[in-house]
C-alpha cells in the first residue's frame, strides 16, 4: 500500500514537472544557480547550462557530446547529432536499444509523454529509475528534433538528490530553442 503511494506520489510529480518545464520556459532558476548561453552554429541550437558545473566537450563531426557535471554527482549530457534516416529509425524505436544500454538495473519508467518546448520544438520525455555503482538513480530525457537535427537531453541524478537538482535540469531543458 505504501509501496503504490509512493508511485503515485512520483508520478504525479514528474507530470508536474514536465508542466512546470512548459510553463516555466525562460524564467531562472534560484539565486545559487548562474547560468551561460551555450550556443551551437553547427546543429543550429541553443540552451542555458549551469556555469559552475564541470564541463566536458566531445566533437565528434558528425555528433558532438556536451557534459555537464556538479560536484554533487548530478550530470547533464546534452547530445546533437544530424537528423538521417538511420538517427530517426534509431530514435523512433528509443525503447529497443536507449534503455537496453541500461539492463538488468532499470527498475522503472514513470513517465513517457510528447512535450512543446517554444512553438517550433516538440520532443519525446522519458522520465526513469535505475540502479547503478552509485546506488538508485533516477533519469529524465529530452529527445527533440530542431530543423534537420537531433538534440538528447539527458539529466541524472541519485534518487535522493534527484528534486535538489530539478530547477537547474527544468532551466537548461525548457530554454532549448533554434539557432
Amino acid at each position: 500500500m505504501i509501496r503504490l503511494f509512493v508511485i503515485t506520489f512520483v508520478r504525479h510529480t514528474i507530470i508536474a514537472t514536465a508542466v512546470f518545464i512548459l510553463i516555466m520556459a525562460g524564467i531562472p532558476c534560484p539565486a545559487e544557480a548562474v547560468f551561460n548561453k551555450h550556443t551551437d552554429k553547427d546543429f543550429e541550437f541553443s540552451l542555458f547550462i549551469p556555469s559552475q558545473w564541470q564541463r566536458k566537450e566531445d566533437d565528434l563531426y558528425y555528433k558532438k557530446i556536451i557534459t555537464l557535471q556538479s560536484t554533487d554527482g548530478a550530470e547533464i549530457r546534452i547530445t546533437a547529432m544530424r537528423y538521417s534516416e538511420k538517427e530517426k529509425s534509431k530514435w523512433n524505436s528509443w525503447k529497443e536499444w536507449y534503455l537496453k544500454n541500461i539492463g538488468n538495473s532499470m527498475m522503472e519508467i514513470i513517465e513517457t509523454d510528447t512535450v512543446k518546448i517554444k512553438k517550433e520544438i516538440e520532443g519525446k520525455l522519458i522520465v526513469f529509475e535505475y540502479m547503478s555503482k552509485q546506488g538508485k538513480m533516477m533519469q529524465r530525457v529530452l529527445i527533440a528534433r530542431i530543423k534537420e537535427n537531433i538534440i538528447v537531453i539527458e539529466c541524472k541524478a541519485e534518487f535522493q538528490q534527484f528534486y535538489k537538482f530539478a530547477p537547474t535540469f527544468d532551466r537548461t531543458m525548457s530554454s532549448l530553442e533554434p539557432h
